[in-house]
């Protein structure tokens, strides 16, 4: 995992603890609800991946306890298309990666003024990840033991993986209920095969108290 995205991770937890310090009063309501895009810079760990990047989405719940701290989950989406050296795999395929995460845990209500909002997260889960290749017109003959040979178009892999994400969002009040979710930095920690991966998603979307 980049120097990076232990960074960015090491500040979201900082300020989630140093948050409560910091919590104003709150005229929202107890359960907001959130919906965002998001935009993936994956990170391929120990593969031979030039990079993967690519758009999603974002939805979920908080419920506050009280005015700072909340419990919520959130599933999101993500899915990326891979470049990959053309000397690696020939003929030049077609790589994406489908990923679905589904996380729970605390998020926090830093400082608030009459117009902004800040707050954080600090959640886990799980992630489903599929890494689709396809050859396209192009199939690929593949010789296995045996001396038979498959005629490949399509292959599909999938895996399952521990996930959590560390990040702060930037909020900007439309009314007394719904906000602008600006920018929500994150970054999105999974752990497949032997290694472990740090992704880092930028959203935006809206977020409505109830």
């Amino acid at each position: 995992m980049s120097r990076r995205f232990c960074a960015v991770a090491a500040l979201a937890c900082a300020a989630a603890l140093i948050g409560p310090g910091l919590a104003v009063a709150q005229e929202d309501g107890d359960i907001e609800a959130f919906g965002s895009f998001s935009y993936l810079f994956a990170d391929i760990g120990g593969s031979a991946f030039n990079e993967a990047r690519g758009p999603g989405f974002t939805g979920g719940f908080t419920f506050f306890l009280d005015d700072w701290l909340g419990l919520g989950g959130e599933v999101a989406f993500s899915s990326a298309d891979l470049d990959v050296p053309v000397i690696q795999i020939f003929p030049t395929p077609e790589l994406s990666l489908d990923q679905w995460t589904v996380l729970f845990g605390p998020r926090f209500r830093i400082a608030e003024t009459d117009r902004f909002r800040v707050g954080a997260l600090a959640m886990a889960g799980i992630a489903r990840g599929s890494l689709g290749v396809d050859f396209d017109d192009d199939d690929f003959l593949l010789e296995i033991p045996g001396g038979q040979e498959v005629l490949l178009s399509v292959i599909d892999f999938d895996d399952t993986s521990f996930a959590a994400a560390f990040g702060m969002h930037f909020d900007l009040r439309i009314d007394d209920r719904l906000v602008w979710r600006v920018v929500e930095p994150a970054v999105l920690i999974t752990a497949y095969g032997n290694d472990t991966q740090g992704h880092f998603r930028l959203s935006s979307g809206l977020a409505f108290a109830f």
